[in-house]
């Protein structure tokens, strides 16, 4: 190994073990630090020998962490993961997993009472699908999901509380 790819590689030390990165966010990181293009490209393939730098593998794992704690969309998810660097035929490959082990109305659904914790009242619904929008669902999602939401309030005509049943119709 290069002395300098030993030099750089000490210096982004911290940044590396702080969570996974992709190329581009570790040549982001080097780019501040005045080296050569032959180094930063002997670090990458240093970093990608020893099983530290996998953009597919972090593509994933990204997915499943947003998934999992925002319930975010296929758009939202998508802009994330372009940001990241990750190439766009990697990025359809993960979305295509991902949201066939997800069902997206459903997850806008439990984005929605996530955030109306009390219940979705009728007053509530104009401002579902800027919300859903907001967080990369398209437009048809959010229309299904405000769809499923006035059936269910027309269903039952009252949500329950804590101090009892209050009728909003």
């Amino acid at each position: 190994m290069h002395p300098k790819v030993q030099d750089v590689l000490k210096k982004i030390e911290r940044f590396l073990v702080f969570r996974p990165r992709t190329e581009k966010e570790i040549r982001d990181k080097v780019r501040r630090i005045p080296v050569q293009g032959d180094v930063v490209d002997e670090l990458i393939e240093l970093l990608k020998g020893n099983g530290y730098l996998n953009d597919t593998a972090f593509g994933y794992d990204w997915a499943e962490s947003r998934i999992r704690s925002k319930m975010i969309g296929r758009g939202k998810l998508r802009a994330e993961l372009r940001i990241k660097g990750i190439p766009d035929s990697v990025i359809e490959e993960i979305l295509d997993h991902i949201y066939s082990e997800n069902n997206e109305t459903e997850l806008a659904l439990a984005l929605v009472n996530k955030k109306f914790k009390r219940g979705v009242v009728k007053e509530d619904l104009p401002g579902i699908r800027p919300l859903l929008v907001r967080n990369g669902y398209s437009f048809q999602i959010a229309d299904t999901v405000i769809r499923i939401l006035k059936d269910q309030s027309d269903n039952q005509g009252y949500e329950g509380d804590e101090n009892g049943i209050e009728d909003h119709r």
